[in-house]
Formats: C-alpha cells, sequence, structure tokens
C-alpha cells in the first residue's frame, strides 16, 4: 500500500520534472527574469516534501548568479509565445502548402543532410495589414516547438552611425545559437533598396550588413521578414531568401473561412450563426482582421446581450456611406414565435393551435416541395406506407429529424434555408390576411383543413 507522504512526493517529483524544458530552455537562451520565475515554481512545488532542495535553489536565485552564457539582447529582442499552429491560421491554400512544406523539410532534416542540402529557411512575407503575416511566423514557431523571437523595431534602429548595422549583427550572433523563428516586421525600414536616388550612406551600410547577416545564418534559424510595401526593398536583399509569399486581400473564400472559425457553433453556445456566413463573406472587409474583430463583436454581443444587437453590427461602413449588408436572419427561435403570432392573428388562435390543422399544413408543404424537386406520387405513396408500417416516433425528436434532413437539402441544392425561410416569412407579412383565410376555407371545402371566420376590415 503507497502511503500518503510517498504519493505527496511522487506528485511533487512529477510536477518539476514537468517544469524542467521551461528552465533549460530559459538557461540556453540566458533569459533570466523567466529562469527565476521557473526556479521559483520548483522551490515552491517542493519545498513540502525536499526541503532542502528548495533552499538551495532559492538561495541560489537570491544570490542572483549570472550564468556565462552568450549575452541576451533584451532591448533588441523579445521571446513571445506562439499561440496558433497551421491547423487554425487562415492562409490562401498556396500559402499553406508552401509553409507545410518548410515544416516537413525541418521535420526530416536528418534525410536531407546524407545528399548535402539543408532544410530551406529564409521567408520572405508581404502584402495588406491585417492579413495574417504575424500569425504566419507564430505557426512556424508553434508546430516546429521552438522559440518565437521578434525584433524590437525600436530598439533596432540606432541613434548613432553604424549603430544599426552592430544590433543586426549582435541579433543574428545570439539566433545562430539555437533552433528558433526570428520574426523581423517592417523589414522595408532596414532593407531599403540601394538605388533609390534618396538613399544615404549608412542606409546602403544596413542594407549591406543584412546581406551578409541573412546569408550566414544557419538552418536551425528561421528568418520571416514582413512588409507591407515588398517595392521598396533592395532586389538583392530579396533573392536571400528561399521563399517569397504573398498575402493579399482576402478573397470571399478566406472571409467565408475566417468567419466559420470566428462563428463556430463551439465558440457560440446555444446559437448557431452560420447562417451569416455568406453575408460576412460579401462584405467589404480590407483584410481578415476585420473579419475577426466583426465576428468577435457578433460574440459579445450573444454574451451581453443575448444576440439583440446583431443586426445593427452587421451595418458595415463604406467609402459611399452607411450601407447595410444584406437582411440579417433573425434567431430561428424569434422567428418561431412570430410565426406563431402571425398564425393565431390570421386563422385563430383556435385554428393555429390545433395539433392536427397544424401538421397538415406541413405535410401540404413537404408535399409540395417534393413535387417541386421533381419526385412523383408513386413515390410518395411507397414511403407513405413504409413510415406507416413502422412504430410512431417521438415527436421531439422527429421535429429535430424533419430540420436536419430540410438542412441538408438546401445545402445540396446550394441555397441558405434560414435566408428563404426568413424571406418567406416577410412575403406573409406583405400580403392581406384575407387571402390566407379564403385559401384555408379552400382546404376546409375539400375536407383536408378546418374553415376559419373571415373577418372583413372596415
Amino acid at each position: 500500500m503507497i502511503t500518503k507522504p510517498l504519493t505527496q512526493k511522487r506528485k511533487a517529483e512529477s510536477s518539476a520534472i514537468k517544469l524542467l524544458p521551461m528552465l533549460v530552455e530559459a538557461a540556453f537562451w540566458n533569459q533570466k527574469a523567466a529562469m527565476s520565475d521557473v526556479g521559483e515554481k520548483i522551490a515552491a512545488i517542493v519545498e513540502a516534501t525536499h526541503p532542502a532542495i528548495s533552499k538551495r535553489i532559492r538561495n541560489t536565485l537570491d544570490q542572483n548568479r549570472k550564468p556565462a552564457y552568450l549575452h541576451n539582447p533584451d532591448k533588441l529582442l523579445e521571446f513571445e509565445e506562439a499561440r496558433h499552429g497551421f491547423d487554425t491560421v487562415i492562409l490562401p491554400e498556396s500559402i499553406e502548402s508552401d509553409c507545410r512544406s518548410i515544416i516537413q523539410e525541418h521535420h526530416r532534416r536528418g534525410e536531407l543532410a546524407p545528399f548535402d542540402l539543408l532544410p530551406r529557411h529564409k521567408i520572405l512575407v508581404y502584402g495588406p495589414p491585417g492579413n495574417g503575416k504575424t500569425m504566419l511566423a507564430e505557426a512556424f514557431a508553434f508546430d516546429l516547438g521552438v522559440p518565437f523571437i521578434r525584433v524590437k523595431y525600436g530598439g533596432l534602429i540606432g541613434d548613432y552611425l553604424g549603430s544599426t548595422g552592430r544590433n543586426i549583427q549582435e541579433i543574428m550572433d545570439y539566433v545562430r545559437t539555437g533552433p528558433c523563428v526570428l520574426f523581423l516586421d517592417e523589414f522595408d525600414g532596414i532593407g531599403m533598396d540601394r538605388n533609390d536616388n534618396q538613399d544615404v550612406g549608412e542606409a546602403r551600410r544596413i542594407t549591406n550588413q543584412l546581406l551578409i547577416s541573412i546569408e550566414r545564418l544557419p538552418s536551425t534559424c528561421i528568418l520571416i521578414a514582413a512588409t507591407n510595401v515588398d517595392h521598396l526593398l533592395d532586389s538583392a536583399l530579396k533573392r536571400r531568401f528561399d521563399f517569397v509569399l504573398e498575402l493579399p486581400k482576402p478573397t470571399e473564400q478566406l472571409k467565408r473561412r475566417c468567419a466559420e472559425k470566428e462563428l463556430n457553433p463551439s465558440i457560440t453556445p446555444g446559437f448557431n450563426l452560420l447562417y451569416l456566413l455568406d453575408q460576412i463573406a460579401r462584405a467589404p472587409f480590407k483584410n481578415l482582421k476585420e473579419v475577426v474583430d466583426h465576428c468577435q463583436r457578433i460574440r459579445r454581443d450573444l454574451v451581453l446581450n443575448n444576440g439583440v444587437g446583431i443586426e445593427d453590427i452587421n451595418i458595415r461602413i463604406t467609402d459611399s456611406g452607411r450601407l447595410p449588408m444584406p437582411q440579417v436572419v433573425k434567431s430561428r427561435y424569434q422567428r418561431q414565435c412570430e410565426i406563431f403570432d402571425w398564425a393565431c392573428s390570421t386563422f385563430g388562435k383556435e385554428i393555429a393551435t390545433a395539433p392536427g390543422e397544424r401538421i397538415r399544413r406541413f405535410v401540404e408543404e413537404a408535399l409540395e416541395l417534393a413535387q417541386a424537386a421533381g419526385l412523383c406520387e408513386n413515390d410518395i405513396v411507397k414511403l407513405s406506407d413504409f413510415v406507416f408500417s413502422r412504430p410512431v416516433g417521438d415527436i421531439k425528436q422527429e421535429v429535430g429529424q424533419v430540420g436536419v434532413t430540410l438542412l441538408c437539402y438546401a445545402q445540396h441544392i446550394g441555397i441558405n434555408a434560414d435566408e428563404e425561410e426568413n424571406a418567406e416569412f416577410n412575403r406573409l407579412l406583405s400580403m392581406d390576411q384575407l387571402h390566407f383565410q379564403a385559401r384555408q376555407n379552400a382546404k376546409a371545402s375539400l375536407g383536408i383543413g378546418a374553415a376559419c371566420v373571415i373577418e372583413l376590415k372596415l
């Protein structure tokens, strides 16, 4: 039998061991603050079961001993947590394919080496802002499991002659020491064309330094440089990159994929907003960040206002003024209540609430849909015989199955069932109630419906 103290000891050891990779990584990159934080966590975990070890760790932290590793240029670099892999980043298919090829090469480095080949590791990404250049860089670090290091642009550009070149050299010397992803945003600020007539000597020296540093960068470091204005870059500098990838203004397909991810039912509990995808895809968003921001506003409204403000959110600002997007479809339950109220008002509550009457009208519409879809009368009779030969089902489940089947059919023929349902209800509201009352009484005369009293409006 395992005693309680022994169980606690093993649990503490297991928790401490799980932190060791973080401690080693922080020490490798000489991140003093991270080493101190992880060391304190380990000391706290083992304090009850290994007091001597806990005390020794804390003494070491108090003495602030400095490891004899390469200096960490923390004024030039920022270590960030990579939050996304390529499974969640929305990219054009061709770009995603190129990126996954690079990942594959790094995972299979050992297979390339015998043939004197190295994984490709220098990537230039360009295009308008807000379309995923930073997320692409994070995805490389996430999928490869290496640190994501961002260059601090403010610290990179020095005030004194030659200081920017020295900063570049210091950064490159540091990242050469281990596997990582180095992200250099606003690359046009330091990699400008040397043939530019407005070029000054310092700018030319910076570009020359970049050419040398990038050429010497080992394949263990994936360099990702990003710019919004690639035409300003030096042509020789562009040639140093293994891949030059464009992230253009998003197509309708990309906007739809982005909205589908942001409005997934798993993060809109109790609501299914996928009917909004086509509307969002057609909206004049300039970039994917605007799509994400728009969808997140919708989700906030779901949480805070139960979705009441979605229609207002879906009004976009364009260059030509405030223009509404295609009409926003109300929530299904809200529409259900309004349809029932309309039926009570039109046919009278007695008919509207009669179960037999409502189900006859449903069968009628279902048969008209089958007829419109080309199903013959003989097939319908056979189906009727088949259904009535089986046990009676649960009414709630059958309602759900009808809805699911209808949605599947609508998707098959390429229509949005919610939009068509909403459009039909608006059509009913626009027509005189006398029209529907007369139709109901015509059916009653044939023995397939209940008669209603027609009220003449004076």
